[in-house]
């Protein structure tokens, strides 16, 4: 059965000014205590449920904060020091619900912890990793971290000049994507060392919608994200995004390829240079 959380405490692992991991040690109601140290492909994990709930909330949540703090466990450098392979989590998986999160971490020794985080726990936890990564002195790992947590990069492609595509797939694991709720098409329109146009895109799933102010921002960060978009990168392009409409299933990988590309389609119509 998950445990319910009670208290936090956070903190950071470093060797030689080196990030190593995120530490959070958390007080269940029955009294017990975990320690997890999260490495940073885990903590961006985390932080991905987290903020992506926190986004999905449609009204403040009244803050579980003084609890938790007046619950919070005790944490020092000598217990983070002893700290063995049954602390380090290895992989994380999320299912969110109508009040919070079911969240099992698993360990690199291979056992698994179930914790549920209540909506009002939300916010607490993901203050408590940013003042403990903040005050170790790492904002730029945490600026580069929450730049890539409002999306998950499906596709990525090429437009070839016969007109086909050439595109990778990113496969994230499927416990992510219903974190998000929209399927979002981008299409990049530039000037190609030739002069002539080129186009490359991505399919995305977020929670912003293609026509907010929002989406401009994330089509940037996904240009640095992508691999086969980073060539692009801080160069001046057009831009054109599109939503998938749902059929009242998700999109399949071709249903999402082939609007890719009628929306290139258009984008090749667009009179605009770049």
């Amino acid at each position: 059965m998950p445990a319910m959380i009670k208290g936090i405490n956070s903190g950071v692992i470093c060797h030689n000014k080196q990030f190593v991991s995120l530490a959070l040690k958390i007080r269940r109601t029955d009294e017990t205590e975990n320690l997890f140290l999260f490495s940073l492909p885990q903590l961006k994990d985390l932080l991905h449920v987290l903020e992506s709930r926190a986004e999905s909330f449609e009204q403040p949540q009244e803050s579980s904060q003084p609890e938790m703090l007046r619950y919070a466990p005790a944490l020092n450098q000598e217990e983070l020091k002893a700290a063995n392979e049954a602390s380090r989590v290895a992989a994380i998986s999320a299912v969110v619900n109508a009040s919070g999160v079911e969240l099992e971490i698993v360990s690199r020794t291979a056992e698994k912890v179930s914790l549920v985080i209540n909506d009002n726990q939300v916010d607490v936890i993901i203050r408590a990793m940013i003042f403990a990564i903040n005050n170790a002195g790492f904002k730029d790992i945490l600026l580069t971290v929450s730049s890539m947590l409002d999306f998950i990069a499906l596709y990525d492609m090429d437009l070839l000049k016969d007109g086909k595509m050439e595109y990778d797939s990113y496969n994230p694991e499927p416990w992510k994507l219903p974190l998000f709720n929209r399927y979002l098409l981008v299409v990049y329109k530039y000037q190609q060392d030739t002069g002539h146009n080129g186009y490359c895109g991505a399919v995305i799933k977020t929670n912003v919608m293609s026509g907010s102010q929002e989406v401009q921002g994330i089509a940037q960060r996904v240009m640095k994200f992508s691999r086969r978009l980073r060539k692009i990168a801080g160069r001046p392009c057009k831009i054109f995004c599109s939503e998938i409409t749902p059929s009242g299933s998700d999109p399949t990988k071709q249903e999402c390829l082939d609007s890719l590309h009628r929306l290139c389609v258009a984008a090749l119509r667009d009179p605009a240079k770049h």
